[in-house]
């Protein structure tokens, strides 16, 4: 494994999720508005409130409370898929019941769903640095969900959303709280995530942490497509660019070379 690796998400802008407790499903929309740019080389807006109202419908939990399941958000893109933003808005100024409310969703954002979904996710069972790191490199970007306190949401507090991002202080602290984010590289001090807390969080959006954080990772999901459609674009660029008859043929072989890779 290479010992730094980043996906360049900067034609993904950051989601804003405000104080709805859907960072599972902004953190999933990211991924999955990525993998559609790779797909189709277009960046398109899709509903995070969309995902999380379907979710919370099946998930069983309170909305509210605890958020929602990224296991279960997983899942409802693989059988429903996601909608986009322009035909269901991502209104986060809405209460949390009216945010996950069903009957507001029009028949029209399911049909146009059908067209976002994604053929499956997986989630790690190791949750070791070096096993996300690795899933990284590979699958482009991976769910995390963390535990995290007061010092990273809420801007009241002295010195909040520094650099990096510290751990909680302990398991009694009254803030602590499950929650998402995007892990899109590493290196050999730190892992390099994507918020959803709007671009005012970190570095535009963005923050990082040490290894330090290792006992506060929870969970972690991928979409394994994601690898397969990041070859694909690399060498569909590769093939327009290379048309040389003798090129071609070492393409071929380069593709193939990728395929096992991929496989493996």
């Amino acid at each position: 494994m290479n010992p730094s690796y980043k996906t360049d998400l900067s034609m993904i802008p950051v989601i804003m999720q405000g104080s709805q407790p859907c960072c599972a499903e902004a953190a999933i929309t990211a991924m999955v508005e990525y993998y559609f740019y790779l797909k189709t080389g277009v960046y398109t807006p899709l509903s995070f409130r969309f995902l999380a109202a379907i979710t919370a419908s099946k998930d069983g939990v309170a909305y509210a409370q605890s958020g929602t399941s990224p296991m279960v958000a997983f899942s409802i893109l693989v059988e429903t898929g996601i909608c986009t933003a322009a035909t269901y808005p991502n209104d986060i100024s809405l209460t949390d019941a009216e945010f996950i409310d069903l009957s507001q969703i029009p028949e029209a954002a399911y049909a146009e769903a059908a067209n976002y979904k994604i053929p499956g996710f997986e989630m790690l069972t190791d949750l070791s640095w070096e096993s996300i790191n690795a899933a990284i490199a590979k699958y482009q970007l991976v769910m995390t969900s963390i535990y995290l306190d007061k010092d990273w949401y809420l801007s009241s507090v002295p010195n909040s959303n520094p650099l990096p991002l510290p751990p909680p202080t302990g398991n009694t602290d009254p803030s602590l709280s499950r929650h998402a984010t995007v892990s899109f590289g590493y290196d050999p001090n730190y892992r390099y995530v994507r918020n959803s807390f709007g671009t005012t969080f970190g570095q535009n959006g963005d923050g990082y942490y040490t290894p330090n954080y290792q006992p506060w990772i929870i969970a972690a999901g991928y979409i394994p497509d994601m690898a397969t459609v990041q070859a694909t674009a690399i060498l569909d660029k590769v093939e327009k660019d290379v048309p040389d008859p003798q090129a071609q043929t070492v393409l071929q072989e380069v593709v193939e070379t990728v395929e096992k890779a991929l496989e493996g």
